[in-house]
């Protein structure tokens, strides 16, 4: 376990009628990527953001700790991407929204589709996506969306 701290636990879940978000504050510990593979299922999927900090930090980390970390991430995103079929990955949330007929074609072949930036801090939008039964919406300002 990481050291305690307090975090903030966002989920959001689509309902038959609207998009909820359920918070929970705790005091705890934070788990590690390792313990929280293992206690969820296989099919489970993750977004891991990596942040960059900018902070006093950056000039206290040592260069053999900065490359074995990017070694490691290159070397997964590597394999991801040598997986990859031709036709799979990311698009930019603009290209799929204004092509909403791939939508049901990539869900017939299995494909998942979740997108992400600011665009979607706009309650409008979420609905949009919600409507073309994507799988969910990554979001950075979570509590712009609550005041709404």
């Amino acid at each position: 376990m990481l050291r305690s701290t307090r975090f903030l636990l966002l989920s959001w879940v689509w309902t038959s009628l609207s998009l909820m978000c359920k918070i929970c504050q705790v005091e705890d510990s934070l788990p590690t990527l390792e313990e929280l593979f293992q206690a969820v299922p296989p099919s489970c999927g993750f977004d891991i953001e990596i942040k960059m900090t900018s902070g006093p930090e950056v000039e206290k980390t040592p260069p053999e700790e900065v490359e074995r970390v990017v070694s490691a991430i290159w070397r997964d995103v590597s394999q991801f991407l040598t997986a990859c079929q031709e036709g799979s990955g990311c698009v930019q949330r603009q290209v799929l929204l204004s092509k909403e007929h791939v939508v049901p074609t990539a869900k017939a072949l299995g494909i998942g589709i979740m997108t992400y930036g600011l665009e979607n801090d706009d309650d409008a939008a979420i609905v949009k996506q919600k409507a073309l039964e994507l799988d969910g919406v990554i979001v950075d300002n979570v509590q712009a969306l609550l005041a709404e």
